[in-house]
């Protein structure tokens, strides 16, 4: 199955850590503790990458991602026509070992993931507010998918893209038919600003 989408790592230069923006149903899941496999259980494949790019950096950069280390066992390739996405098998996982989350400041600021050889290496460069980091996230993603099922309770149908990518108005408006408050949408105020 990986052979139709990508090939081995040429030369057999196999990474040993990648990244992984998981959305945010997997941080959440991360976060809590209910993360068991690389993507999504459903899922055969997981989506992995070398460094941050375009498509996944608007995520990251509001939830954090995930730094994976994958082990020699794990079936991985190099997908077809790309320098730094990799498709892995989407095996189980052990949290803080096999995978680690690192806030969004962490997934701008490091240019070179290579320079880490474990997620407790990662963890460390994280420094000493990566608890209350964690923590903090928990509460937001956890305000994000309130407010997503506020709109399913209220029956009113969902953006065409993430919840994340919608404006902020379109967001406000649709909590506002949904008889709901803005926790993770909060409107701008002169001291923050948001998401």
């Amino acid at each position: 199955m990986l052979a139709l989408l990508g090939a081995p790592p040429p030369g057999g230069d196999r990474p040993s850590v990648l990244l992984r923006f998981p959305g945010a149903c997997g941080v959440r899941d991360f976060l809590h503790g209910a993360l068991a496999t690389l993507a999504h259980p459903a899922e055969r494949v997981a989506w992995l990458t070398s460094r941050s790019f375009e498509d996944i950096h608007p995520g990251a950069s509001r939830f954090g991602g995930l730094v994976a280390f994958p082990s020699a066992q794990v079936p991985l390739v190099r997908a077809h026509g790309s320098d730094h996405v990799y498709v892995a098998l989407n095996t189980p996982v052990t949290l803080e070992r096999d995978v680690t989350w690192v806030p969004p400041r962490m997934w701008t600021a490091v240019t070179d993931w290579r320079v880490f050889s474990s997620a407790g290496e990662v963890r460390e460069a994280c420094g000493p507010t990566l608890a209350m980091e964690k923590l903090a996230m928990a509460q937001q993603v956890n305000a994000y998918f309130e407010e997503i099922s506020h709109l399913g309770r209220a029956g009113i149908p969902f953006p065409s893209g993430p919840w994340y990518a919608t404006p902020l108005a379109e967001r406000l408006t649709l909590l506002e038919r949904a008889g709901a408050p803005p926790r993770w949408s909060a409107p701008p105020s002169p001291t923050a600003s948001a998401p």
